[in-house]
């Protein structure tokens, strides 16, 4: 039974005897992420090894020289064997080379966390898909990253029609959720943003989360100022809100709230924790009403001051802000380059 329809068991096949035995499978670390990358992969006709290599190092090359460093994509490893590759994947049977296999999975790889095997799997058919549309006779990693994108955000909709001030909204509200995440420290790293509608977002920004399970109260803090950003930068930028950042007022609710009632992150917090649960007769509270009272407090001063913070940063950054703003007005895409290339160097290392 999987994690979905657990809470549909009837309580008594859960007593010892019966079903009393649970196992947990976690999403796939990086390393089983290429391994199924190279199952996916087999079946589909990649571009050479040569031309992967050249695109890669044309990326980073141009990358390393716009912020003086390595690039975030930049992946050292070296190549296994023909025995370690036919060892390490003994299920994959394919007409393309293993290495040329094997250095598509561990660059993939390392794009997706958080994806599944379902997730993995649909990219590697959007990305044939794509090759297919563009009559391309082999699938290259541009098509593949393309289809990342839209696993990841869903279909672009560009029919979708917008009036100017609300494309001006929309990429004010992306600009500043990228501006606020490229100067605070504990960002993921910024990969590209876009003004095109996917799914039901009106804009899209692809960041590169690191596989970790544990968080801080600074990085925390950081993340409830980038998603505070787009919201901020329509207050700053046009004196009043609108009803674009709902997803992100969602998310920065429950990251607050969390924050408070279930890790304790505040002064006085006295080291305890409080899951949201139910049960069938409603709703259990195993809190008093004078603690839920504090949370409710606590949780809106942390949203105040990242509203500062935030504030702070986009007021700072203002010309940046309206630099990014305007290219994605023209351009509708930024991509990690480009940004480099208006704001400048990040002032924090990504690969750390």
């Amino acid at each position: 039974i999987t994690a979905e329809y657990m809470g549909e068991l009837d309580s008594a096949l859960m007593r010892p005897g019966r079903m009393d035995r649970q196992i947990f499978i976690d999403r796939p670390d990086l390393l089983e992420r290429i391994s199924i990358f190279k199952v996916h992969l087999s079946p589909i006709k990649l571009q050479s090894l040569a031309e992967l290599e050249a695109t890669i190092a044309n990326r980073e090359r141009e990358i390393s020289q716009l912020q003086g460093g390595p690039s975030i994509q930049t992946i050292a490893a070296n190549d296994p064997t023909a025995e370690e590759l036919r060892a390490s994947a003994p299920e994959v049977h394919t007409d393309n080379e293993l290495l040329i296999i094997h250095r598509f999975a561990l660059r993939l790889a390392n794009l997706t966390p958080g994806f599944v095997g379902a997730d993995i799997a649909n990219a590697c058919n959007e990305g044939a898909l794509c090759a297919a549309r563009q009559s391309s006779p082999v699938v290259t990693l541009a098509h593949l990253e393309s289809a990342i994108e839209r696993v990841m955000g869903g279909i672009e909709r560009r029919s979708m029609i917008f009036s100017d001030f609300e494309k001006q909204v929309v990429a004010f509200h992306e600009a500043g959720h990228a501006i606020v995440s490229w100067f605070v420290q504990h960002s993921a790293p910024l990969m590209k943003i876009s003004m095109i509608p996917r799914g039901r977002a009106l804009g899209y920004a692809q960041y590169l989360p690191p596989d970790t399970s544990i968080y801080t109260n600074a990085q925390l803090s950081d993340k409830l100022c980038t998603l505070l950003g787009g919201r901020v930068s329509e207050l700053l930028t046009f004196g009043h809100l609108s009803t674009g950042a709902q997803d992100d007022l969602k998310k920065l609710t429950q990251l607050a709230y969390g924050q408070v009632r279930q890790f304790g992150m505040y002064p006085g917090g006295g080291h305890v924790s409080f899951d949201d649960s139910s049960s069938d007769q409603g709703v259990i509270k195993p809190f008093s009403d004078e603690l839920a009272e504090t949370f409710d407090i606590e949780a809106r001063k942390l949203v105040e001051e990242a509203f500062r913070r935030t504030q702070g940063i986009l007021t700072e950054k203002s010309k940046e802000l309206k630099l990014v703003a305007e290219f994605l007005l023209q351009h509708e895409t930024i991509t990690r380059d480009d940004f480099i290339r208006l704001v400048g160097p990040r002032p924090f290392d990504d690969l750390q």
